[in-house]
């Protein structure tokens, strides 16, 4: 169970477009936690998955008033641009 939990948690980090330092401060836990998190040395929680889950919905377009850490705020960004590449089909 802990290894599907941390690599979650390492896949969201990476779809947020933070680096691990940026989502420690984004997640308000000290570095090597979050780290172990990542790495499945511990079991990473749920709130830190719900909290990253919230982030994306702001990336992905879904919550766009939220205020986004750098990272994620590129991320928004391509994540826009590309919609509008995507071609229509009918």
């Amino acid at each position: 169970m802990a290894t599907k939990s941390t690599t979650t948690f390492a896949d969201a980090i990476a779809l947020c477009g933070l680096s691990q330092a940026e989502a420690a401060y984004f997640l308000d836990v000290k570095l090597p936690r979050m780290q172990k998190w990542s790495r499945g040395a511990i079991e990473c929680p749920d709130w830190a998955i719900d909290r990253l889950a919230e982030l994306w919905l702001s990336i992905s377009g879904e919550r766009a008033d939220q205020a986004l850490p750098e990272g994620s705020a590129l991320r928004r960004q391509t994540v826009s641009i590309l919609r509008t590449r995507i071609p229509v089909t009918t």
